[in-house]
């Protein structure tokens, strides 16, 4: 069984990995580094590659059987080294990642998944494997393999992005929690990328943050995501009037994507 795991921060099966994605631009620079750690308490060996990701209009991540035309792939002008790491417990080591052959890239932007796969340690192969006996002592072991995959992007050109917040709703409200709906839909030759800030806009017009959702994405190809999220307000917020504004930024320059209100 593959668990995949695509994450901001990235603390899993006792691997930390940072940043949380890498983007070449222009010729600025040739060779990225990814910081990986080993918090765990036994030594840890993993394989890395790339593998190629597509996100679906709920914001699944889905591995592609089949690349298209207009599923442009940056794995085929980045190359990586080492491809296999195996650190003791604490321990830390840097994973290069180099853009070759840049002057052959056409405009446009480019994206694969560096894949960070755990190789179990044979020494603690039935600790990882539960073990189900079937009819003629015919037995199944399932292992557990865990992953952690980076957006990896190069972009060629002039970037170009727009997005709009769309059918902003209130599906649910008790007490001082409520979630809400809302679609996302991206225009431009480049994947946006950010942070959402919602806030509760009071009648007399007093601002309170209600949470912060980070790195969140609308990757090209696609063109629209959908998603809910939970809020919890403080005690005191009327939540039967006023506002709830959803604002979404770029990471990094705080240049914001889009704004829309909706009406309590």
């Amino acid at each position: 069984m593959l668990i995949l795991i695509s994450l901001s921060s990235y603390a899993q099966s006792d691997l930390l990995i940072f940043p949380k994605r890498i983007v070449f631009e222009g010729n600025h620079q040739k060779v990225k580094k990814v910081y990986v750690t080993n918090n765990g308490i036994e030594t840890a060996t993993y394989k890395i590659s790339y593998i190629e990701l597509d996100m679906d209009k709920e914001g699944k991540l889905v591995e592609l059987d089949t690349i298209y035309d207009n599923q442009n792939i940056a794995s085929k002008n980045l190359r990586i080294y080492p491809r296999h790491i195996t650190l003791l417990p604490g321990e830390s080591q840097v994973v290069k990642v180099q853009l070759v052959n840049e002057r052959n890239i056409k405009e446009g932007e480019y994206r694969s998944h560096l894949y960070f796969r755990s190789i179990p340690n044979p020494k603690n192969i039935d600790q990882l494997s539960n073990g189900h006996e079937l009819e003629d002592n015919i037995s199944i072991n399932l292992n557990y393999v865990y992953g952690i995959s980076i957006a990896n992007i190069i972009r060629v050109g002039n970037p170009n992005v727009e997005v709009s917040i769309e059918s902003f709703k209130l599906e649910h409200i008790k007490e001082q929690d409520i979630s809400v709906s809302m679609s996302f839909e991206r225009r431009g030759n480049i994947s946006s990328y950010g942070h959402i800030e919602f806030e509760y806009i009071s009648p007399n017009g007093k601002i309170v943050h209600l949470k912060t959702i980070k790195g969140f994405a609308v990757y090209a190809p696609g063109n629209l995501r959908r998603a809910h999220f939970g809020l919890s307000t403080l005690d005191g917020l009327d939540l039967n009037n006023g506002k709830i504004r959803a604002t979404y930024k770029e990471e990094g320059n705080e240049r914001i994507y889009a704004q829309e209100v909706l009406n309590l």
